[in-house]
């Protein structure tokens, strides 16, 4: 990915998370326009069916940081409404 590239020309950003002080990794991919992180862990069946905190902690920060960056008013790649993830939410912007 080039290095400036407004986040709206991203469709999918891979973030390798450590979790906690132990020496394991967990891969988070990130799908922007479908509001969904993916989380593969190999360690998935010895593990809690909940995401790791680390990926809770993204889950929450993730949606602020891309509000604030104009992220949501880039329509010029994306056609919002179509995405399931976005239906109901922004109709109500569309009309005013």
């Amino acid at each position: 990915m080039p290095a400036g590239l407004p986040w709206y020309m991203v469709d999918e950003v891979y973030v390798p998370i450590n979790c906690g002080k132990e020496f394991h990794w967990v891969l988070a991919v990130i799908v922007l326009k479908e509001r969904l992180i993916r989380v593969y862990d190999s360690l998935s069946s010895k593990r809690k069916k909940e995401p790791p905190i680390e990926i809770q902690k993204l889950a929450v920060m993730l949606p602020t940081y891309l509000s604030d960056n104009g992220f949501y008013n880039k329509t010029e790649r994306t056609d919002w409404p179509s995405l399931e993830a976005y239906k109901g939410r922004l109709l109500s912007k569309m009309v005013l």
